[in-house]
């Protein structure tokens, strides 16, 4: 299980703050957590678990960004793992679509 360092989530929270031009209590007061405790989380005296949500609502950042910092971007986003199902259906079906071409379904007999 990887270990979290408090203390560079802490920057990476800093650091999308100050992207977004926020001061700590322009964030604090548009979040549900209190200055004081964005403070500890910039700090990295604790990890805001139950903010990231918020926190990437709030700092246009996705929440694994926090944690991982900029390895978040190679993480497979929605389209990336769409891309990935289609292409393993793709290749689940190509045995059945080709038996389908060498063996074709029996006509109706005409009238």
């Amino acid at each position: 299980m990887q270990r979290f360092e408090a203390q560079e989530i802490g920057a990476r929270i800093k650091q999308a703050r100050l992207e977004r031009g926020l001061g700590q209590g322009e964030l604090a007061a548009m979040a549900s957590f209190s200055k004081r405790s964005l403070q500890d989380y910039e700090y990295g005296e604790t990890i805001p678990y139950k903010h990231f949500q918020e926190l990437s609502r709030l700092l246009a950042k996705p929440p694994e960004w926090f944690l991982y910092g900029d390895e978040a971007i190679a993480i497979p986003g929605e389209d990336r793992l769409r891309e990935i199902v289609r292409e393993e259906i793709a290749a689940a079906l190509a045995p059945i679509i080709e038996r389908l071409d060498d063996d074709p379904l029996p006509r109706a007999a005409s009238a």
